[in-house]
C-alpha cells in the first residue's frame, strides 16, 4: 500500500468466501465431486506414498492422482475459478482479516479492528491446505489456524471504494477548499 498509493488488505471471511464460490452454490467452485480435485486443487494425493519422510506420509484418505507436488504448489499450478483465481482451495489455507466465530456471529462480514489487533482472538483461515483430504476441501472449510504450521498463506485484496463514494469525497474536498478560499 505504501509503495503503490492503494490500499491492499486481506479479505475478510465473507469477501473470501465470495471469490471462492465465483458464484456457484455448489461444495467446491468446480462442483461437488472431490474426485475432480486433482485437476482443481492441491491436495493430499498419491504423491504423498513416495515420500520416505514419515512425517509427511499420509495414509488414508487421498486423491486418486500424482501431482508431483508433497507440500504446497506453485502459485497457478491449477484451474480457475469462473472468476479467473487460482488457488482458492487447497494449496494453502488463507488467513482473512476476520477474528474466528464457531457461532458466525458476524464477525465474517469484518476486519478485527485496530483495538483488538493485539487481542489473542484467532484469525480464521479459509480453504483447506495441500494436507486435507479431496471430501475436506470445500469453499466452507473454515478454522482459527491453530495447527496450521506450514499449511497456510495469504491473498491481499485491492480496496476500491465505490464510485458514488469516491465522487461524494471528492464533492467534499471541493466544497471545503471553496470554503477555505472564501
Amino acid at each position: 500500500s505504501e509503495q503503490t498509493g492503494r490500499t491492499y488488505r486481506l479479505p475478510t471471511e465473507q469477501e473470501w468466501e465470495y471469490a471462492a464460490r465465483a458464484a456457484t452454490s455448489t461444495s467446491r467452485y468446480w462442483g461437488d465431486d472431490p474426485n475432480q480435485a486433482c485437476r482443481h486443487a492441491n491436495t493430499a494425493d498419491e504423491t504423498v506414498l513416495d515420500q520416505t519422510d514419515d512425517r509427511r506420509r499420509i495414509e488414508g484418505a487421498r486423491a486418486a492422482c500424482y501431482d508431483g507436488y508433497v507440500y504446497s504448489a506453485p502459485v497457478g499450478t491449477y484451474a480457475p475459478n469462473a472468476m479467473g483465481l487460482k488457488d482458492m482451495i487447497g494449496n494453502v489455507a488463507e488467513w482473512t482479516c476476520s477474528v474466528y466465530d464457531s457461532n458466525y456471529g458476524g464477525a465474517e462480514a469484518h476486519c478485527r479492528d485496530k483495538a483488538r489487533r493485539s487481542s489473542p482472538a484467532p484469525m480464521v483461515l479459509r480453504g483447506g491446505s495441500w494436507n486435507d483430504e479431496p471430501e475436506a476441501l470445500r469453499v466452507v472449510i473454515r478454522g482459527s489456524g491453530e495447527g496450521q504450521p506450514g499449511r497456510a498463506g495469504l491473498r491481499v485484496a485491492l480496496f476500491t471504494q465505490p464510485e458514488p463514494l469516491k465522487d461524494a469525497k471528492r464533492r467534499l474536498a471541493q466544497l471545503k477548499a471553496d470554503e477555505d478560499k472564501a
